[in-house]
């Protein structure tokens, strides 16, 4: 079946924006310019205490056979709900951080030699869920896409360069109306990491019905 395009949205690079999609409907994330990590967090459009948790996404998935630490079908929302809130339908890329809820921050930025006032990915989805009248600390769980992470023996994380080339997607089903914010993660900052390749760049979010 045929679907035709509703909404779309271009996410600058390495800030935030948030998008509305309503149950039955796909967004589909797009790399439109090449390797670049998406934070994305969803939220109950009705109730935003009920919104995106990893760990409770990687447990479930896991032990019902849907995914690993590098990809999933099911997003859950945080318990008492532990809902399904959006489900992969179609991954160009294939490769995410699972397991990890978490995202940069103020605090991470100043760890690793940036200024405090460096973009994060939990500034730009703080900026995006501000619209909604929400506050820094009502950030959720955010779902790492497009983001690969290798494991050294004594079980750091290694950071490499996205495997997202430029026009893959990733596409969400909605299984309930949900609010979406989107960091296009500023992780290249300070020549720090190459998360997003050569330079952070912008991406697209449609939605589809």
């Amino acid at each position: 079946m045929s679907m035709d395009l509703l909404d779309e949205l271009i996410i600058p690079a390495e800030h935030g924006r948030s998008i509305d999609v309503k149950k039955g409907q796909t967004l589909r994330m797009v790399a439109i310019e090449g390797p670049q990590v998406v934070d994305i967090t969803f939220l109950n459009t009705y109730d935003y205490r009920e919104s995106y948790n990893g760990p409770q996404s990687y447990n479930l998935n896991c032990r019902l056979g849907y995914g690993d630490g590098r990809t999933l079908k099911y997003l859950y929302s945080c318990l008492p709900w532990s809902n399904i809130m959006m489900e992969i339908t179609e991954d160009k890329v294939g490769r995410h951080w699972v397991i990890n809820g978490g995202h940069c921050s103020w605090k991470s930025n100043v760890m690793r030699g940036l200024p405090k006032s460096s973009r994060s990915c939990h500034g730009n989805l703080a900026d995006a869920l501000h619209y909604h009248g929400l506050t820094s600390d009502r950030v959720p769980d955010s779902f790492p896409l497009w983001m690969k992470i290798e494991y050294g023996d004594n079980g750091e994380a290694l950071l490499y360069p996205s495997p997202a080339k430029m026009g893959d997607y990733t596409d969400f089903l909605a299984h309930m109306d949900v609010l979406v914010a989107i960091s296009a993660c500023p992780g290249n900052q300070g020549n720090i990491t190459n998360i997003n390749g050569d330079n952070n760049k912008p991406v697209k979010a449609e939605v589809w019905g």
